[in-house]
């Protein structure tokens, strides 16, 4: 497990975690938590969806277990999102959002061990967009929940076989989410096949209209909580950026270069780590290696990327120009994509950088890919500040090196692992490395269109 997994592990300790060695004060051992998983792991058969069979993996590192009180009751939680196999598609939304497992060991009142499976993933509602289904030890829909991070309700369940678009039951709030397998390989995606839709409708209060579906459930009778076993998937990563910063028509912003074969051309890739010098993903606006997460007034920052381009030489004056991207409102585990915005992130600080001297040529498809990449929503996990940078870079051939880091609901490229590999980084088209950190080229004069 990379190192920014275990520091996810932390942000759940924060709020309501007890840790010891082997015995929990509920009196879960971690001995008899094994012996009943790989007691359990081989009858465990979740068909619930139409003959899509999904099993409990039958290796797992128990060192990664971690304890957490909620709803009262202390328990003990293995995240298996490593091991998913099912990725959510949601309608409107360019690109899919990953469903995050977990298994969770509970006693009950009589001292009995037993565990459950949580499925978790972003559903886009507005108001409850965290979907959780639970299913008990042998692979049974035990029950359905939406969650906004705060409070979890009961809701009904369907497992539809084809894509739809349903009429939505007056009173409730519905989510419709299309579940699809997919072909993982050394970490890449080789394709994904649509399985079934899972359609969601909260219980409101008083309101017991309509039959459940025959393998939906009202919940756990006890108010268990089970939306908050990762309160980070709720929380706000990345902010909208300062409006004053914003490039409103990046035709004339981009406008001064031109290519030319009497001018040299450089690409300056900026990070601004959470942590400087760390692969710390993420951290309050003070810099903590594990803040509350739990806390409304933090502000949490997974960092920024940004490009730096310069064209001289040839020509009377210097023209530069930087630029970053962004989402255009607030985005979070649950809530991974909005429409992207471009901006001026001339004078702002950065932990590392590299200056890379290119051809004409190269100039020329960075500018391109980095434009029509920001034409594509910002996504969390898929088209985020660094990877639309890295991926501009490397489409003119320079090997940028791409780390995914993991959160919750997720992964992708970050500022973070970027400014480490960065700082190892060696290439001969590399002119200057700075990594001491500082702030970004200051724009020449705004010039017009030819």
């Amino acid at each position: 497990m990379k190192p920014i997994s275990i520091l996810f592990i932390l942000f759940l300790f924060i709020s309501s975690c007890k840790r010891s060695d082997s015995l929990l004060p509920n009196n879960i051992d971690r001995t008899d938590v094994v012996a009943l998983y790989y007691k359990m792991q081989p009858g465990f058969t979740n068909n619930n969806a139409y003959g899509m069979v999904d099993s409990l993996p039958s290796e797992l590192d128990w060192t990664q277990t971690y304890e957490m009180t909620i709803s009262g009751e202390s328990c003990l939680i293995l995240d298996l999102s490593q091991f998913h196999v099912r990725t959510a598609q949601l309608t409107g939304h360019q690109f899919s959002v990953q469903i995050d497992q977990s298994l969770i060991f509970r006693k009950t009142k009589e001292g009995k061990l037993y565990f459950q499976l949580v499925q978790a993933w972003g559903n886009g509602n507005s108001d409850y967009g965290l979907s959780i289904l639970v299913y008990d030890q042998t692979g049974k829909l035990h029950g359905s929940f939406l969650s906004n991070g705060d409070r979890t309700s009961p809701s009904n369940v369907e497992f539809l076989k084809k894509r739809t678009s349903l009429p939505r039951a007056s009173g409730m709030m519905c989510s419709e989410t299309d579940v699809y397998s997919c072909l993982y390989y050394n970490g890449l995606n080789y394709g994904c096949l649509y399985n079934y839709t899972v359609r969601q409708c909260l219980i409101l209060p008083g309101d017991e209209t309509g039959e459940p579906n025959s393998s939906s459930g009202y919940g756990d009778g006890g108010g268990f909580d089970y939306g908050s076993i990762d309160k980070l998937k709720t929380k706000t990563l990345v902010n909208i950026p300062p409006t004053d910063k914003i490039i409103a028509d990046l035709a004339q912003y981009m406008g001064c270069f031109t290519i030319s074969s009497l001018s040299s051309y450089e690409v300056t890739l900026y990070v601004k780590q959470p942590i400087p010098d760390t692969r710390v993903l993420l951290s309050d606006q003070y810099q903590n290696l594990t803040p509350n997460s739990s806390d409304p007034s933090t502000k949490l920052t997974v960092g920024h990327t940004f490009l730096g381009f310069r064209q001289s030489g040839g020509r009377s004056t210097t023209v530069i120009r930087t630029v970053g991207f962004y989402p255009s409102k607030a985005v979070s585990p649950i809530n991974p994509e909005a429409k992207g915005l471009l901006v001026n992130n001339s004078g702002d600080k950065y932990d590392v950088a590299i200056t890379l001297k290119v051809t004409s040529e190269q100039f020329k498809v960075i500018v391109n890919t980095f434009n029509a990449q920001a034409n594509l929503p910002y996504h969390l996990n898929s088209n985020n500040c660094t990877s639309i940078a890295v991926d501009a870079l490397n489409a003119a051939g320079l090997n940028i090196p791409k780390t995914q880091g993991d959160w919750p609901l997720g992964k992708g490229a970050d500022p973070a692992d970027l400014g480490q590999d960065l700082r190892l980084f060696q290439s001969n088209n590399i002119k200057q490395k700075n990594l001491n950190g500082g702030v970004s080229t200051t724009n020449t004069t705004p010039c017009k269109i030819r």
